[in-house]
């Protein structure tokens, strides 16, 4: 599909090019640029290492790597060529390496690339700031899953066809093209990502996070404990963490207390507690539509429908902004309850551990 430059009376074509015309080179260019810039392909990454080489035995290198706010480790395979080269099969490789990588692994690799790229700031407590987890949990979250990003001008059917295959059977491989044109003195990088579609990509992100939650529920890993919470002179039974400290939040607000006021007892930086839009909506469809295009006010992170309580009677609505809270909640939740009612709820809002 042509580019077109958008004028008064007419559309004007601008100049498709490849990369070796415009002489864009892969490492110099391409890498240089998407480590700075990697929203440009992969929303929400945090790129982690740059010519990765850390294998026994091998002197393969990663383009770049990065990681998800949940944990997952982004292989990204960049070619400037037409037709991806062997781009899938060196990026199955240098996933299945990746796949290996601890937790203080990955603190190290990035510490080593804050280093080399002059930054500043603890490798650890940037990831932690990163990640969607709470205390102990970054361990068992960080690789357990790892996915692959290859982006290129094009891509043979070869690599296509054995994407698309790949995904069907459960891996998460994305390819996304990046085109180049020129228009006189500029130059500009159609980005697009092909496999999946984005409308599908959404779907099968979901898809995957249901049949999660199915085998974690398989394997009894739940917690079941039930609580009481208690706002003026009503009490709701039975409730698990994520729905007690939710009550308690939306207790807390009908007193009067902010969600920002209360994002910031709950003091978890880089774990987005409330995901918030401008406007105040009233249904759970018009929030998700809106959250999904919201990443800019909430650092950045793009929104998991999944992980937010989103029904039309969850969502907490003020002084022009509408917020959904996170159902993400682990060992630390009655800390951060207890901490919420001891210093805005007065006496009037509280909770119990029920037993038995």
């Amino acid at each position: 599909m042509p580019l077109f430059k958008f004028g008064e009376n007419e559309l004007t074509a601008v100049t498709r090019r490849s990369m070796a015309e415009l002489n864009i080179l892969e490492r110099a260019d391409l890498q240089r640029l998407l480590k700075e810039n990697i929203n440009a392909i992969s929303q929400g990454t945090l790129v982690i290492s740059e010519e990765y080489t850390g294998w026994v035995g091998s002197l393969r290198r990663i383009d770049l790597l990065g990681i998800d706010p949940d944990g997952t480790l982004v292989v990204f395979e960049l070619k400037r060529t037409e037709d991806g080269g062997h781009m899938d099969l060196q990026g199955i490789r240098y996933a299945a390496m990746a796949s290996l990588l601890s937790f203080k692994e990955v603190v190290a690799v990035y510490s080593a690339f804050l280093e080399k790229c002059g930054r500043d700031g603890d490798a650890e407590e940037l990831l932690r700031n990163h990640l969607e987890s709470e205390g102990d949990d970054f361990e068992a979250q960080v690789a357990a899953k790892v996915r692959i990003v290859l982006a290129s001008a094009d891509f043979g059917q070869e690599i296509t066809t054995t994407a698309l295959w790949l995904n069907g059977h459960g891996l998460d491989i994305r390819c996304v093209k990046m085109v180049p044109y020129e228009d006189g003195d500029s130059r500009y990088l159609d980005v697009q990502q092909i496999i999946p579609v984005p409308e599908a990509a959404d779907y099968l992100i979901k898809l995957r996070e249901k049949e999660e939650r199915k085998e974690v529920a398989r394997q009894g890993e739940r917690d079941f404990t039930k609580y009481r919470v208690t706002v003026g002179v009503e009490t709701v039974p039975g409730l698990d963490k994520g729905r007690a400290i939710l009550a308690v939040v939306r207790g807390l607000h009908g007193r009067g207390v902010s969600p920002e006021v209360l994002r910031d007892t709950i003091n978890q930086i880089g774990l987005q507690r409330f995901y918030e839009i401008e406007g105040e909506v009233f249904s759970e469809d018009d929030f998700v539509a809106a959250a999904g295009l919201s990443a800019d006010l909430n650092n950045g992170k793009p929104f998991r429908a999944l992980r937010y309580f989103t029904a039309d009677s969850d969502l907490i609505r003020h002084e022009g902004k509408t917020y959904a809270f996170s159902n993400q909640w682990g060992r630390f939740t009655e800390s951060k309850m207890s901490k919420l009612v001891a210093c805005h709820g007065g006496g009037a809002v509280g909770f119990t551990k029920e037993v038995g």
